[in-house]
C-alpha cells in the first residue's frame, strides 16, 4: 500500500469511529464503512471519506426542489428541523395492500427489488428524493440517487450499471475506485435509487432494464428501487415486485396545496373549493400532483375553474405562459405572438 493510501486510511479510520448519529452521513457511513472492514478485513476498503462527501452533497441537492406552480423559487422537501416541506406522502399499491411510503422499510418489506410504475405527474421522482433524504440517517443504508437517464452517454453494445452509478456520484464531487466500490458493493448496505427508468431513450431502454436486473443479481444484498411509467420492459426485471403509485386522495390534494404557495386567501379559498367541489368535478386533473399545480395556477390568476374541460385547457395554458413571460426567462422564439406560440407548444407537446 502506497503512501497515499496508508494517509487517507488513516483518515478514513479516524472518521469511521465517530460517534454514530453526530452528522446525517456518520450514522450511515460508520455503520456501512464497520461492516465492509468486518467482511474484507483491514485496510481493503477506502471509501468513507468519499462516501461522506456524497451524502453531504447529495442530501443539500436533492432536498432543494422547483416544481410548475412554485416556479423559479427553490424549496425544500424536508427542513432543517426535520419537518417536511415541499411534500405529501403519498401512497403505492402491491397486490391488495396499500404501503405507507413514511419510511423505506415499508416498501422493502416485500422484497429487496422494488420497481414503483405510475402515470406522469404522480410523484414518483418527488417519492425517491424523499426516500434518499429520509435514508440517509438510517444506520441501514447508504442511499444512491441515479438518474437512468444519464445511461444515454453510453452505447447499447457497451451499458455499465457500474459507471452510471459512478457518473452520478461524480457529480457531487466524488471519484470512485472500481476496485474498492466492488468490493463495497457485496457489503448489502447499499439502497439505490434509480429514478425513472422510462426516461431512457428508447434505443437503450431494452439493454438498461436487462442490466439492471444482471447488477441486482451479482450484487443481491443491496437493495433497490426503480421508479418508471409503464413500459414493456418492466417483464426484463424478474426479481422486482410491482408496485403502483397511488393518486392524491381529497385529504392530501388539499395538504398539498396549503404547500405549493405562501398562506393567503387565494390559497385559502382553492382549498376550501377543493374540499367543496373542485376535487369531484375535476378529479382526473385534482388526484395528479403535476395537474393539480396546473390547476392552482389557473385558480391563481382567475380566481375560478372552468366546468368545460376544453375552456379549462386553455385557462391552464394561459396561466403557465403568463408565469414565464413574467419570470427572467427569455424565449427563443420571442418573436412569435401567443397565437403562433400556441401552435408551437401544442406540436412540441
Amino acid at each position: 500500500m502506497g503512501n497515499d493510501a496508508e494517509k487517507y486510511l488513516s483518515v478514513g479510520f479516524e472518521s469511521g469511529a465517530k460517534k454514530a448519529g453526530e452528522t446525517i452521513t456518520n450514522r450511515a457511513l460508520d455503520f456501512a464503512i464497520d461492516s465492509v472492514k468486518t467482511v474484507y478485513r483491514r485496510g481493503k476498503i477506502l471509501l468513507d471519506i468519499a462516501f461522506d462527501r456524497y451524502l453531504e452533497n447529495a442530501y443539500n441537492n436533492l432536498n432543494q426542489v422547483k416544481t410548475l406552480a412554485t416556479g423559479t423559487d427553490v424549496r425544500k422537501i424536508i427542513k432543517e428541523n426535520g419537518e417536511i416541506d415541499l411534500y405529501v406522502k403519498i401512497g403505492v399499491k402491491y397486490k391488495e395492500d396499500t404501503i405507507d411510503t413514511s419510511c423505506v422499510d415499508n416498501l422493502l418489506e416485500k422484497g429487496d427489488n422494488i420497481l414503483i410504475v405510475g402515470t406522469g405527474g404522480i410523484g414518483k421522482s418527488m417519492l425517491l428524493r424523499y426516500l434518499f433524504l429520509n435514508s440517509a440517517d438510517d444506520i441501514k443504508y447508504i442511499p444512491v440517487f441515479v438518474e437512468l437517464r444519464k445511461i444515454s452517454g453510453q452505447t447499447a453494445d457497451s451499458i455499465s450499471i457500474i459507471e452510471l452509478i459512478k457518473e452520478c456520484m461524480a457529480q457531487y464531487d466524488v471519484e470512485l475506485p472500481e476496485d474498492e466500490f466492488k468490493y463495497s458493493l457485496r457489503s448489502g448496505r447499499y439502497l439505490f435509487l434509480f429514478d425513472a427508468l422510462d426516461e431512457v431513450k428508447e434505443e437503450l431502454s431494452h439493454k438498461t432494464a436487462e442490466k439492471i436486473q444482471k447488477f441486482c443479481s451479482k450484487y443481491p444484498e443491496n437493495k433497490c428501487i426503480i421508479t418508471s411509467r409503464h413500459t414493456d420492459n418492466h417483464r426484463l426485471l424478474e426479481t422486482f415486485k410491482i408496485m403502483y403509485s397511488l393518486p392524491l386522495s381529497k385529504k392530501l390534494a388539499i395538504k398539498l396545496s396549503e404547500k405549493i404557495w405562501e398562506n393567503d386567501e387565494k390559497t385559502d379559498e382553492f382549498c376550501n373549493q377543493l374540499k367543496d367541489e373542485l376535487f369531484e368535478k375535476h378529479k382526473s386533473f385534482a388526484k395528479n400532483p403535476l395537474l393539480l399545480s396546473m390547476m392552482f395556477l389557473t385558480f391563481m390568476r382567475n380566481l375560478d375553474i372552468p366546468n368545460h374541460l376544453a375552456d379549462f385547457y386553455s385557462e391552464a395554458y394561459e396561466a403557465i405562459y403568463s408565469r414565464h413571460v413574467n419570470s427572467n426567462r427569455v424565449f427563443k422564439c420571442e418573436n412569435l405572438d401567443k397565437g403562433q406560440f400556441r401552435i408551437l407548444f401544442a406540436r412540441v407537446c
